[in-house]
C-alpha cells in the first residue's frame, strides 16, 4: 500500500487479488528465493536444457527446409558428432600411416648411409693394401737394381774408369776433351810399367768393343764429341795424343 492508501492488484471476476501481499500472492517470494538462492542452478538450466532444446528444434527445421537427409532417423547434432567422430578416426589412421612411413623413410635412408661407410671403409682399405703391395713391388725392384749394379761393378772392376766416357751410338768410341786431357795427366804421372799396363788395358777394351774397327783404334781416328745445346761436333785427337805417346815410347 502506498502513501496515498493505494495498492497494486488484479481485479478477476471473482475478486480482487493485491501482487504485493504474500496472502494474496507468492510470486514476491518465489522471486526472492529464485534471485537469491538458485541463480546458479536457473543458469545452468536454461543452457544445458531449454537453450539446447530450443537450437535443436531450430536447426532441425532449417535443415529440413534445406531438405537435408537424416541418417537412421537421428538427430542434426548426433549425426554431425558421429561424421566428426568417424573424421577425427581418419585423420588418426592417417597420421599414424604418415608416421610409419616417415620411420621406414628413416630406416632406409641410416641403411644407405651405413652402407656407403661400409663400402668407403673398404675401398679404403684396398687402396692401402694396394699402396703396400706397390711399395714393396718398388722396394724389391730398388733391391735388384743395386744388387744387378753391383754385380755389373764387380765384373767390370778391371775396366771400370770414370775418367773414359765411351759412346757407341754411331759405332766410335767418343772421348770427352777434359776427361781425356785428364787422363793423360795421370798417365803422365804414373810409372812405366803402370803406363804399359794402361796401354795394355785401352788396347784390350778397344779390340773387344763392338763395331769398331783397327782404323778406328789409331790415335788419328780417336775423336772426341762435345755435346752443348744440342749439336755435335767432332774434334782429331792427334793434337792431344802426339805428346803423351812421345812421352810413353820415351
Amino acid at each position: 500500500m502506498s502513501s496515498l492508501g493505494m495498492v497494486r492488484c488484479r481485479v478477476y471476476p471473482w475478486g480482487t487479488v493485491e501482487t504485493d501481499s504474500l496472502e494474496h500472492n507468492d510470486f514476491q517470494a518465489l522471486k526472492t528465493l529464485l534471485m537469491r538462492h538458485f541463480m546458479q542452478d536457473l543458469i545452468d538450466v536454461t543452457y544445458t536444457t531449454h537453450y539446447a532444446n530450443y537450437r535443436t528444434s531450430r536447426l532441425t527445421d532449417i535443415m529440413e527446409a534445406a531438405h537435408f537427409n537424416l541418417q537412421d532417423g537421428r538427430e542434426p547434432l548426433s549425426q554431425l558428432d558421429a561424421e566428426r567422430r568417424a573424421h577425427q578416426v581418419k585423420l588418426d589412421k592417417l597420421v599414424e600411416e604418415m608416421n610409419q612411413v616417415y620411420v621406414e623413410k628413416v630406416r632406409e635412408r641410416e641403411k644407405r648411409l651405413k652402407d656407403s661407410e661400409r663400402e668407403m671403409a673398404e675401398r679404403v682399405r684396398q687402396l692401402q693394401q694396394q699402396l703396400e703391395a706397390e711399395a714393396e713391388n718398388l722396394a724389391s725392384a730398388r733391391q735388384a737394381f743395386n744388387d744387378e749394379r753391383v754385380a755389373w761393378e764387380m765384373e767390370n772392376r778391371d775396366y771400370a774408369d770414370p775418367d773414359f766416357l765411351f759412346n757407341t751410338v754411331n759405332a766410335t768410341c767418343t772421348w770427352s776433351a777434359g776427361l781425356l786431357a785428364s787422363s793423360w795427366r795421370k798417365l803422365r804421372s804414373c810409372s812405366r810399367s803402370r803406363k804399359l799396363h794402361w796401354t795394355k788395358q785401352r788396347s784390350q777394351r778397344a779390340s773387344s768393343a763392338p763395331g769398331r774397327d783397327s782404323a778406328s783404334t789409331s790415335p788419328g781416328a780417336i775423336s772426341t764429341t762435345m755435346i752443348g745445346g744440342g749439336h755435335r761436333a767432332t774434334l782429331h785427337c792427334e793434337t792431344f795424343l802426339s805428346a803423351p805417346l812421345a812421352q810413353m815410347e820415351e
